[in-house]
């Protein structure tokens, strides 16, 4: 906080990435920004506050919103330049709930391991009136309307349609996430399952959406699941499992990513990642291992 109205934070993501160039056959190491976003947050009264965040990233993306939490049961309105509400939102935009791999692992460049649409760094974000329900105490409701982000960025017309209803329920030492997701643009329409839950140390974490005429005329499918094991403090043991089959209604055209590793915490502002990915589909057999570290500090 800067005085008693305005708050400023900021993220930033350096990768490491070891893989196999499908073009010359060769393991190659790259290393690039992968995310670097500033954010302001000014309370102009007890009835809005305005948020921007400044990317400053390798494709920069710009998100302000002015918020109004004038609704019954902390519900509240917003206005802005925002992504709509679906599903996790995980940080890895490489999952296929989000956007998959930016650059294609397959030796024909295919669109087998595209993934879906909330890739923030491959569309503009769109403009945006959402509004939040508080239905009761463990029951919340999101509905948005947005200029189209999906098939066409530039529209004025508010042609994306989006809601997001969870379930949070927390008991003692155990709780409970479960939601549904909708979104509709045009001709495309994509419907999700997600969830999880948290025992102790352990917490698991799953999402599944199928989208029609996101890829071509096709039905999609795309998967997450993910186990977290914290066997002390700063430790995260993770694995993780994505899914994306392009095309529901032939046997080819799927692709399954397996991925195991661990973050460890040194500071209370810095994370450090270590994730080997290993990727199997019918379609190219011999798909080869990937390695990844990544730094993120924060505050």
């Amino acid at each position: 906080f800067l005085g008693d109205f305005i708050a400023v934070g900021a993220d930033f993501r350096m990768q490491g990435f070891s893989y196999t160039d499908t073009t010359s056959n060769k393991q190659k190491t790259a290393i690039f920004p992968m995310q670097a976003d500033i954010y302001t947050n000014i309370e102009i009264n007890d009835k809005a506050s305005l948020y921007y965040k400044l990317g400053l990233g390798p494709i920069p993306k710009h998100e302000y919103w002015v918020i109004f939490p004038v609704l019954p049961n902390d519900g509240w309105l917003r206005i802005g330049r925002t992504l709509p509400n679906y599903g996790f939102k995980v940080d890895d935009h490489t999952s296929f709930i989000r956007g998959g791999n930016l650059t294609s692992i397959t030796p024909d460049d295919t669109d087998l391991d595209t993934g879906l649409f909330l890739n923030p760094q491959l569309i503009n974000i769109p403009i945006s009136f959402e509004t939040g329900l508080v239905l009761t105490d463990d029951i919340r409701l999101n509905i948005g309307i947005s200029n189209g982000f999906i098939t066409s960025s530039d529209s004025q017309d508010m042609v994306n349609y989006s809601a997001s209803l969870n379930f949070n329920k927390g008991f003692n030492n155990f709780s409970l996430l479960s939601g549904i997701s909708y979104m509709k643009e045009l001709d495309i329409n994509s419907t999700g399952i997600f969830g999880g839950f948290s025992i102790n140390k352990l917490t698991f974490s799953y999402e599944l959406d199928k989208t029609n005429n996101w890829i071509g005329s096709n039905e999609s499918i795309a998967s997450y699941a993910q186990i977290v094991v914290k066997p002390t403090q700063g430790l995260h043991l993770i694995a993780k499992y994505d899914s994306f089959d392009k095309d529901v209604d032939f046997a080819t055209g799927s692709i399954d990513r397996y991925s195991v590793g661990f973050e460890i915490y040194p500071l209370n502002i810095l994370e450090i990642k270590f994730q080997v990915r290993k990727h199997e589909s019918e379609d190219f057999p011999d798909l080869d291992n990937e390695c990844l570290v990544q730094v993120h500090t924060w505050f």
